[in-house]
């Protein structure tokens, strides 16, 4: 999976969107914890992802994250911390439960389940 990413990671450094969609992932790709500080924008759709880790409240300048067409069950808590968030995207998952602190995420523009 590495080598595959490597480019979109290297690309998402400097322009802070990472676009990862298709690419047949069935984990949260760990190399996007290199760019925790400045990713803004983050697409992991189209992929087989049934979870996300609780280091994704480390992605704090995150305005908009979408993983449409994945597995998730359930989104960590974690996913609070992101309070930049503008877009919040999960449309055709696994999903039975959000997070009950995701109503204090206050710049919340956009959720689609």
């Amino acid at each position: 999976m590495g080598n595959s990413i490597n480019p979109h990671i290297e690309r998402a450094e400097k322009s802070g969107v990472c676009q990862l969609c298709n690419m047949k992932l069935k984990e949260f790709p760990p190399e996007l914890q290199s760019v925790t500080k400045n990713l803004r924008t983050l697409d992991l759709s189209d992929n087989k992802i049934p979870s996300l880790p609780p280091s994704i409240g480390q992605f704090t300048q995150m305005k908009n994250f979408t993983m449409n067409n994945n597995h998730l069950g359930m989104l960590p808590e974690e996913i609070c911390k992101l309070t930049k968030l503008e877009g919040l995207s999960f449309f055709n998952n696994r999903l039975q439960s959000l997070p009950t602190s995701l109503g204090s995420l206050s710049h919340l523009k956009t959720l689609t389940l």
